[in-house]
């Protein structure tokens, strides 16, 4: 184990070299320091573009995909040109600092007006440079009236511009600055308001990183916010929840709805082709496990359809998401048998009675929901019932 760790060390350092040969040294290309922290800039604004690009050609209130499409074109050219044609040294002196940073403000702000200008929905090239320039500054400004009389791909990349401007393309480009071998501090702190720029983390990539982390993580809450989700509601796991404690007010066990041959032959050649979950109701111990493990497999491999075990309850906070809100096709099976010598509650229930009563509002919630769901149950505890359970898919395996 240590080997293959020195091993993996030692081809990560070569790689890094080697990265750093032909993205840094390159002897051959001319040395532009300021050239090559602009061409990182462009570079960045190519996926925010992508993305406006497949908003408008989702849209079909406008048509200016191929307008946007050609603006990320257009920067991905210059940005790659600038990086593949020139080079870095490894200390920046304070006027190639201002420089880059002044030019990689001005670079994205014309390149950012091309997807605006090519749409043709802002008239002239000035009013898209405005628009542009308003968004890198942050400054809200606009030349639109109204907003919402334009594309939407238009829109969502004014919104984008905005959110690149709010953080810095500089700061952007730096993070990757120091994994080539070149500080980036000084980068920063001339594109930071204010006098000083002290680190969050002890390397200024850390410190990059864990800005836009923070930032990215706004941003998501924001837009979480405006799509009115909150992030404490678990509406499937909630239902499960809530038929539990409806079936725990009546006396007695409840009981199982368990699937009949001709129920399970039904279940097995339905459209499972999203899949098969195995939802055990029972205790999760090396020879369940082991068991459950192998039927899974070759049940799955005589459907032709991906399985997966689940054990709940636990299940109803991962799988039971998926199971109650994924794909329609994705089926389920639940998979009990008898309690034995059961653990009594204060309540007067039993900790295993407890867990059926989960498997039976499971069931019935994912029924209600139109799901595919079978439940293969036998009385019987131990291996005995584990193994009358996996008898009755043994004809589907």
């Amino acid at each position: 184990m240590t080997a293959a760790i020195s091993a993996a060390r030692q081809v990560r350092t070569a790689a890094k070299r080697a990265i750093r040969q032909v993205l840094v040294v390159r002897p051959w290309n001319v040395t532009s320091r300021v050239g090559f922290v602009v061409g990182l800039g462009l570079l960045f604004m190519v996926p925010g573009m992508l993305v406006a690009t497949a908003v408008e050609w989702g849209s079909s209130t406008s048509d200016s995909e191929v307008a946007l499409g050609l603006g990320a074109a257009a920067t991905l050219a210059a940005g790659m040109l600038l990086v593949a044609f020139t080079r870095l040294d490894q200390d920046m002196p304070p006027a190639s600092v201002f420089a880059a940073v002044a030019w990689t403000w001005i670079g994205s702000s014309f390149f950012g007006a091309l997807p605006l200008w090519f749409s043709g929905e802002l008239g002239s090239f000035d009013n898209a440079l405005f628009e542009s320039v308003s968004g890198y500054t942050a400054t809200g400004s606009t030349v639109l009236s109204p907003i919402e009389g334009v594309g939407r791909g238009v829109l969502m990349w004014r919104q984008i511009i905005q959110w690149y401007g709010g953080m810095g393309m500089v700061v952007l480009a730096v993070t990757i600055l120091p994994f080539l071998g070149v500080g980036g501090l000084s980068l920063i702190s001339a594109e930071a308001p204010g006098p000083t720029s002290d680190r969050l983390a002890p390397r200024v990539s850390s410190t990059a990183r864990r800005l836009w982390a923070l930032y990215g993580g706004i941003t998501a809450a924001v837009a979480g916010a405006l799509m009115g989700m909150d992030p404490y509601d678990q509406p499937d796991i909630d239902a499960t929840k809530t038929r539990a404690r409806e079936l725990g007010k009546a006396p007695g066990p409840a009981a199982i709805p368990a699937a009949t041959e001709a129920e399970r032959a039904a279940f097995f050649r339905r459209d499972l082709g999203a899949g098969l979950v195995w939802n055990a109701y029972v205790g999760r111990d090396p020879a369940n496990e082991a068991a459950l493990e192998a039927a899974r497999g070759e049940l799955g491999e005589r459907l032709g359809v991906p399985t997966a075990l689940a054990w709940g309850p636990g299940l109803l906070h991962s799988f039971g998401q998926l199971q109650k809100g994924g794909p329609p096709n994705l089926g389920v099976l639940l998979v009990t048998w008898g309690l034995g010598e059961d653990i009594r509650t204060p309540a007067g229930r039993g900790l295993g009675e407890l867990m059926h009563l989960l498997a039976l509002a499971d069931y019935q919630v994912l029924r209600e929901l139109g799901r595919p769901v079978c439940w293969l149950h036998d009385p019987r505890p131990g291996p005995e019932g584990r193994e009358a359970v996996l008898q009755q898919v043994g004809g589907w395996i």
